[in-house]
């Protein structure tokens, strides 16, 4: 059985169905309840199942061949009464019509009935009257069939309390109806993950005004989605899909749909013109026409890959480096500059290539990926200065030392723990002397102790004139605040306060700077965390 929806309106409201209950005694059972032969006489006047003409604004409904609905009855108790087989069935001389009969078996003289739509729904009755609900198990799930044209029947819920002879269907679900705009569809996932709207979960209804409870078991923010797919093959284009979904809380807030195409590439639209709407059963909300596209293409997702270390490397990897629609890895051709970097090949996204080794200042290399008959694109490689330099060249251009082409590249060649040595790296010094030593992360590097100018566990530079030093840093410890020292050659400048736990960024001017003088920073007292130092030369 197939359901499907048309709507004029970008959003359309159903009505309820009525139901008229005939008995008739069947065979005597062998427990106390007394099973007899009912027919629920079912009216639609714009609620339900497969659509037919379409007059104006207004909803031609007529009821399926297939549809069953789940019959539950309960004792003064609210205790649900045995009955093997609750499943009713439509009869075929209803179908097509908007007034059906549907026949089966019940308890004779319960207490209430009620009724919940698709059959096959795992309902447990709870309370009675005016404070009975229905809860579903076994509902949740992220998968819903899409069907061209309609929406999945093992979705579409609804439920009824009998009211003397008939019941009031009332529907437990929301309908989104998306549009397809492009081929190659193999899914859309709808999520909602900024709000507190849930459209997953096994919710709890309440048959007196069809709310739901406000705790969705199994519902939570990260797991807020429904896909809808086909059975088998991509959705078609220009086709209408509604994707049955539980809607609680007050609004929607930003919708996202994230088409997967056969390929497994994925594309998020997202769309808040719902956002401030509040969500109410047995509605559809249309979202329309979302322009998607997998045409052919090749997009390079990280287009520079710095801080390469001096020294000659092989078999480094760029993750995730292109993302390519359609075509496979054999489909691409690579190119190299062939001197910074030497070879290159591409599998599974994924660039990995050589380079050579750097005896000289920081430079630039390419790797090149091309799609047969489109642009290249590039990738650039950036390689830092060889650290084994014997002398600080005075700085002259506004000069920075970060974790791109300092602290992380030297964590690579010298590792993680206290470096105890004097050397020097990407024109700046390490002065260790009889100091506790450097310790180098990928976003800083750690003064492991106290210092002194020039002699003892400090960094240093020298400057071409006049400027301004700017450091960001924090203390080593995530109690105490310290104290970071500046110091033109052996004279102190100033002290920049480093913080327990938060970055502090500072500048000190040195005025008074000639060309060769040296910069020499250091801790006051214990271990601090320098991010950055800045040289901004007096213009």
């Amino acid at each position: 059985m197939k359901k499907v929806l048309f709507a004029i309106l970008a959003i359309c409201s159903f009505g309820i169905i009525s139901c008229e209950k005939n008995i008739e005694p069947i065979a005597p059972q062998d427990n106390d309840s007394k099973l007899v032969k009912m027919t629920f006489s079912a009216s639609t006047p714009g609620t339900r199942t497969a659509i037919g003409n379409l007059s104006g604004n207004e909803y031609s409904v007529t009821w399926s061949e297939g549809d069953q609905i789940r019959v539950i009855a309960v004792d003064a108790n609210g205790v649900r009464l045995e009955n093997e087989n609750e499943v009713f069935d439509i009869d075929a001389a209803s179908v097509g019509s908007d007034r059906a009969s549907f026949t089966g078996t019940s308890v004779e003289g319960a207490a209430a009935y009620y009724a919940v739509y698709p059959a096959s729904l795992d309902a447990t009755i709870n309370g009675t009257g005016d404070n009975a609900t229905v809860s579903l198990s076994g509902f949740a799930s992220h998968s819903v069939e899409a069907v061209a044209g309609g929406f999945d029947p093992s979705r579409a819920v609804m439920f009824a309390a009998a009211d003397g002879s008939s019941f009031a269907f009332k529907h437990g679900m929301i309908y989104f109806k998306v549009t397809v705009s492009c081929a190659n569809v193999s899914s859309i996932e709808l999520s909602c993950k900024d709000s507190n709207t849930r459209i997953y979960g096994n919710p709890t209804y309440h048959f007196i005004d069809g709310s739901i409870d406000n705790n969705i078991g199994e519902a939570s923010k990260d797991n807020n989605y429904i896909e809808l797919a086909p059975s088998s093959g991509t959705l078609i284009q220009g086709n209408a899909y509604y994707i049955p979904v539980i809607a609680k809380n007050s609004t929607f807030g930003t919708l996202t749909l994230t088409y997967t195409d056969g390929n497994g590439v994925k594309i998020a639209k997202k769309t808040s013109k719902l956002s401030n709407i509040k969500p109410v059963n047995g509605t559809v909300y249309d979202l329309g026409t979302p322009p998607v596209s997998f045409e052919p293409s090749l997009t390079i997702l990280k287009n520079v890959v710095d801080n390469i270390p001096y020294t000659a490397e092989t078999g480094l990897v760029i993750e995730n480096a292109y993302r390519l629609y359609i075509y496979e890895d054999s489909d691409v051709s690579v190119s190299v500059d062939g001197t910074v970097v030497t070879s290159a090949s591409i599998a599974d996204g994924n660039v990995t290539f050589s380079v050579s080794a750097n005896s000289g200042d920081a430079r630039e290399g390419w790797i090149g990926l091309n799609v047969t008959d489109g642009d290249v694109k590039t990738i650039t490689i950036e390689q830092v200065a060889n650290g084994e330099a014997t002398e600080i060249v005075p700085v002259t251009e506004t000069t920075t030392w970060d974790a791109t082409n300092t602290w992380k590249p030297l964590k690579q060649e010298k590792g993680a723990n206290a470096v105890k040595e004097d050397f020097l790296f990407n024109n700046l010094g390490f002065v260790n002397g009889n100091g506790s030593g450097f310790k180098f992360a990928d976003d800083r590097v750690q003064l492991a102790g106290s210092g002194a100018a020039g002699t003892k566990c400090c960094l240093q530079f020298k400057v071409g004139g006049p400027g301004v030093v700017t450091i960001t840093c924090h203390s080593g410890n995530t109690s105490n605040d310290r104290t970071l020292k500046v110091a033109l050659g052996s004279v102190e400048k100033g002290d920049i306060s480093a913080p327990a736990g938060d970055n502090n960024t500072e500048s000190i001017t040195l005025s008074d700077a000639s060309s060769g003088d040296v910069v020499n920073i250091y801790s006051g007292g214990s271990g601090i965390n320098v991010f950055s130092i800045t040289w901004t030369p007096a213009s």
